[in-house]
């Protein structure tokens, strides 16, 4: 199965205190063994970075933590892909982010489910068109 999935997934999957923790580290290792192909847009990266910065400097996580969960981050081999058109009216109907637009577009230009840790998306788009399933309802097969 294929899957977008968003920075919300990655972070659970790195940060301690995450209760999505267990989905989100299965996810990977389903990924690292070719069960599942995940791809995101570009933004990840961006996202990534800057949540895990902010973790830092919150002291949710030491700056040697930060270090080791970027690059991480960077050896995961996601395939990355751009997206623009579309985003802004995607953001526009359904009130999220452009972040989430973004997201979402891909999810809709590839026909395939959204995976996020983002309640607040998945209740925005319960009436949407575009699949969105949250993390912790993810199941393999």
């Amino acid at each position: 199965m294929r899957y977008v999935l968003d920075n919300s997934v990655l972070m659970a999957a790195y940060f301690p205190d995450e209760v999505n923790k267990p989905h989100a580290l299965e996810l990977l290792r389903a990924f690292s063994e070719g069960e599942v192909h995940l791809l995101a847009p570009h933004l990840l990266l961006a996202e990534a970075h800057h949540a895990v910065l902010k973790a830092v400097r919150g002291k949710r996580v030491t700056l040697e933590q930060g270090r080791a969960i970027v690059a991480a981050l960077l050896d995961l081999g996601i395939p990355l892909s751009t997206v623009h058109d579309g985003v802004f009216e995607l953001a526009f109907q359904y009130g999220c982010s452009g972040y989430d637009a973004t997201y979402l577009r891909l999810a809709q230009h590839e026909g395939i489910p959204l995976l996020t840790a983002d309640q607040r998306l998945v209740y925005q788009m319960r009436r949407g068109e575009i699949q969105v399933i949250e993390l912790n309802r993810w199941k393999q097969g």
